[in-house]
């Protein structure tokens, strides 16, 4: 035998060995193994494996940006959390467990979930609904035979994505459904499917597009999952530290105090009659409550300030808003009416950053003009 002949026959057995290899031997998961996270969130999809897409819009690269954002959200409030996938990967090539791909990336996903002792976990897809392309708003499902705690879960988060407000777009309210979908069906873990929004209706691919949107969608399942009670007080929450900054409203100066509490900050900022905000401490792009005209509130619900009518309306909290904006070079005065010169200027700032255009003030558009502020 030559030696061209037995390398080409070594180099083929080689490549067969390769393509068996999968077969023979389950791959491990290491990221997971023997962690212990409070929330484990699950972005549907991945790889081949599109999910729903329609007009550029794909399921799986928009539910991967909204669970990372969700993701930092949690972080944010003292959680442990991890991702089933961080980037456009298949899950279903990890193990050889099912019938065919779409059975083994779900086994794959169940065994993420319960590998760890997760005291939760929420799985996020996008709808489509080809023959009725008006369904919109979120929907989240739940296991109803198994774990009361799913439900519960399931409410307060659907709760939470009812009170999304989107600028003259009104999305449907519901209630959360019970639903025998593999994951929840499967898990030993209680949690929750989330459909975030229709896919099949051109206004809520709009907002899909839009990264105000997603951020509004991941910030109010954050909120669901912590107003549900279902995890215990983050731990160490004492040793938190917190920044409480106030914005005078006739001076150009701007004081701030750091506290171990939230409530220490909004009682502080109480004291001094003025505007202001709570955010972690060294993390304005972060903002936690704000002073709404003398009530200290935190971001659990929406903050909106807008234009009303195209009437100037007085608002002690605009001067705040105002501030940053001047000092990030537009054309506002700092007199706390919420004019047309203060909408124009939001919308500009908006556009800037790929937001929703529409001059309101909402969680999103705070959180980022508070990124821009420097003490």
């Amino acid at each position: 035998m030559s030696s061209d002949i037995a390398f080409t026959i070594k180099k083929i057995s080689l490549i067969f060995l390769l393509l068996l290899l999968p077969l023979v031997i389950t791959p491990e998961n290491p990221t997971y193994a023997k962690e212990q996270y409070d929330i484990i969130i699950d972005p549907g999809h991945g790889g081949i494996d599109s999910g729903a897409s329609f007009e550029g819009i794909v399921e799986k690269d928009i539910v991967l940006d909204i669970s990372k954002k969700l993701e930092a959200d949690l972080t944010q409030m003292g959680y442990k959390v991890a991702m089933t996938r961080n980037d456009d990967t298949s899950l279903g090539k990890l193990t050889t467990s099912g019938k065919d791909y779409e059975n083994r990336d779900l086994n794959e996903r169940v065994n993420i979930i319960d590998s760890g002792n997760t005291a939760l976990f929420v799985s996020l897809h996008a709808d489509s609904d080809l023959e009725n392309p008006s369904n919109n708003g979120s929907v989240v499902y739940y296991f109803n035979s198994k774990i009361s705690k799913s439900k519960t879960l399931a409410n307060s988060i659907q709760n939470s994505l009812n009170n999304i407000i989107t600028n003259k777009i009104k999305r449907a309210s519901h209630i959360p459904s019970s639903s025998h979908f593999y994951i929840l069906k499967n898990t030993a873990t209680p949690g929750v499917l989330v459909e975030t929004a229709y896919i099949s209706n051109p206004q809520e691919r709009k907002l899909l597009k839009t990264e105000d949107f997603r951020e509004k969608i991941a910030y109010s399942i954050a909120y669901g999952i912590k107003n549900s009670s279902i995890l215990p007080p983050v731990k160490n929450q004492s040793s938190k530290k917190y920044t409480a900054i106030v914005y005078p409203k006739n001076s150009s100066s701007i004081n701030s105090n750091t506290f171990a509490t939230l409530d220490a900050c909004y009682a502080w900022i109480n004291t001094k009659g003025t505007s202001g905000l709570v955010t972690s401490s060294g993390s304005p792009s972060k903002p936690l409550g704000v002073e709404l005209d003398g009530c200290i509130i935190s971001f659990d619900s929406d903050y909106l300030i807008k234009l009303e009518s195209y009437q100037d309306k007085y608002d002690k909290k605009v001067v705040a808003i105002q501030k940053i904006l001047y000092n990030l070079g537009y054309k506002v005065n700092t007199d706390g009416y919420f004019g047309q010169e203060t909408c124009n200027a939001i919308k500009k700032f908006q556009k800037s950053y790929n937001l929703i255009d529409d001059g309101v003030v909402g969680i999103s558009t705070y959180k980022k003009l508070a990124g821009e502020f420097k003490s």
